[in-house]
């Protein structure tokens, strides 16, 4: 059985600081459960859903690369109850879901549109500790909403060596869940590169075939030895060694593109 449960209290996706979490921790959710859900989902009633928000019905399938489901997966929804929080910047509510074994999740939640996510009404996204998590924008024009999310696989080069990306329709939005938030106009895939030492470390992305240069950044954390240097088809960050992880982005909209992804420390 595909269970959801509300939460009371905050967990945004933008990962605020902890200070302001507990600022709005008391007021940003009704902290009633929905329990578990049917496998059949029934239409509430009107009188449920507090004034000025929608219900919504959300579910769809978390698969692998190759299109298998996976099980067991936590799937996250975050969504906005606009005017149920007042005075505080953040302005989320969250539910956690967890798919069955055909990799099927369901959630319902009642929200309002997100001001700066174009016809967005929620984010989900899903994470693995053998994938990168996959973000997206659920976009409303329905009460029954359907979200599928595809994980890709962590990809690990040593400084030095290379990979090929593809960047698909259906890549996660851009962001390392820190400071870098492309969740509206920009798709991404990840390259985790190992710096084995101290040095300049380059990630270049090269597109295969022809075609315009990707936007490349780096998350936000790592052992950094100053600024790093982005744009497209390059970044460079002055690395002093550890594990740095790469976004290489493509803007939403864009057709599937592959990328010879070189790295190289100097």
């Amino acid at each position: 059985m595909v269970q959801s449960v509300l939460l009371s209290g905050v967990r945004s996706l933008i990962l605020a600081p902890i200070v302001m979490v507990a600022l709005c921790a008391s007021s940003a959710c009704d902290t009633e459960s929905r329990g578990p859900l049917p496998v059949s989902p029934t239409t509430p009633s009107p009188t449920t859903t507090p004034a000025g928000l929608t219900h919504y019905s959300l579910s769809g399938t978390v698969t692998d690369e190759n299109g298998s489901p996976i099980p067991n997966v936590p799937v996250e929804v975050d969504f906005d109850p606009e005017a149920r929080i007042t005075g505080c910047m953040i302005r989320r509510c969250w539910l956690h879901a967890e798919t069955d074994k055909g990799g099927a999740y369901r959630a319902e939640f009642d929200s309002a549109p997100i001001p700066w996510a174009d016809r967005g009404v929620a984010y989900v996204y899903a994470w693995t500790d053998e994938h990168e998590v996959n973000v997206q924008v659920v976009r409303g024009g329905s009460t029954s909403l359907v979200q599928d999310l595809r994980m890709r696989r962590i990809r690990h080069v040593t400084a030095g060596a290379s990979v090929d990306v593809t960047v698909e329709p259906d890549s996660s939005a851009c962001t390392d869940l820190e400071d870098w938030w492309g969740l509206i106009n920009r798709r991404c895939e990840v390259v985790r590169v190992d710096a084995t030492r101290p040095g300049l470390l380059r990630v270049e992305a090269r597109a295969v075939g022809g075609g315009a240069a990707p936007f490349l950044f780096c998350a936000t954390s790592g052992n950094y030895g100053g600024l790093q240097k982005t744009g497209d088809g390059l970044v460079t960050v002055p690395a002093l060694g550890g594990i740095y992880t790469a976004f290489i982005a493509l803007p939403v909209g864009v057709t599937s593109q592959e990328f010879e992804v070189v790295t190289s420390l100097q």
